[in-house]
């Protein structure tokens, strides 16, 4: 069979195997041969080859790994903003990526839309952590090196030039707080923070007003007018979501006290007001407090 990738290949082989598995019958029908499992159910050559082009199907995206790198150099996963790992990668090659956090998530891209990314942790021909056509992410299972592997939609090669990016997803790991009010801060952990504006820090789905701090793990933001829920920080590559809800707290009301005068001891006293007060609340007024 033409343009079967390794996968593809190693599977018609097992399915081969598989039908060495059947006992011969005399049973034939239509010229096709039936072959009979130890549960005596009779399975034919159609159905088996069926069968396996439906196994070859699931696995065709994932190609083989690729053995010319390209750049020569490695490529830093960066710390959340997108970085470009070439202008001019091939189908075919393969780019080593470095500086990946255990446990973080990182979006490859390619700009032929059509061809599949597959990237392997470790080594070229390391464990898979994932593949994609045009795009895939991925999350690392620990700090070791990222090798990911570009190919044409059918796992081949090209010599046509893609445009090949890596962007780290934010992840929220913890808060500072676990509530706080309009105008006061608010410290959120994780990674992949750099380059969020204050527009892509939400709580509750609500902006925060402005960043007043930030770094690739941490940034301190002011609570806007804020609704309580989770918080999210989002980039290009995706976003990351906290684990435990925000409350956002009213602010304390603003009272201001009208009337009152002088009068004598004995007397029945003077009006005294207070804006912002609410029915079944109790009120303590102080002189001179």
């Amino acid at each position: 069979m033409k343009n079967l990738t390794p996968y593809s290949a190693q599977l018609l082989k097992q399915a081969a195997t598989f039908l060495k598995m059947f006992k011969k019958s005399s049973n034939q029908k239509n010229n096709l041969f039936f072959y009979k499992t130890p549960n005596s159910f009779f399975v034919s050559i159609a159905t088996l080859l069926m069968m396996q082009l439906f196994l070859v199907k699931q696995v065709t995206a994932q190609c083989a790994a690729n053995s010319t790198k390209f750049p020569s150099t490695t490529t830093n996963a960066g710390t959340g903003v997108l970085t470009t790992i070439s202008t001019t990668s091939w189908e075919g090659d393969y780019s080593q990526v470095t500086g990946v956090v255990n446990g973080a998530s990182y979006k490859f891209n390619i700009s032929a839309v059509t061809d599949i990314i597959t990237v392997r942790i470790g080594s070229r021909n390391g464990t898979v952590l994932g593949f994609g056509v045009g795009t895939v992410t991925v999350t690392a299972t620990s700090t070791s090196d990222l090798y990911v592997h570009w190919n044409t939609a059918t796992c081949g090669t090209g010599n046509t030039n893609r445009i090949t990016t890596v962007q780290g997803v934010p992840t929220v790991t913890s808060l500072g707080a676990t509530g706080g009010c309009a105008g006061s801060s608010i410290t959120i952990n994780g990674t992949n923070f750099s380059g969020v504006t204050a527009s892509n820090v939400t709580i509750g789905g609500t902006a925060v007003s402005s960043i007043t701090s930030s770094s690739a793990t941490q940034i301190i933001a002011i609570i806007g007018s804020g609704t309580t829920g989770n918080i999210t920080v989002l980039n290009g590559a995706g976003s990351g979501i906290s684990a435990s809800i925000f409350t956002v707290n009213a602010l304390p009301a603003i009272y201001s006290v009208t009337g009152g005068g002088i009068y004598c001891s004995g007397g029945s006293g003077v009006a005294i007001g207070l804006s912002n007060s609410e029915i079944g609340s109790m009120y303590q007024l102080f002189n001179g407090g």
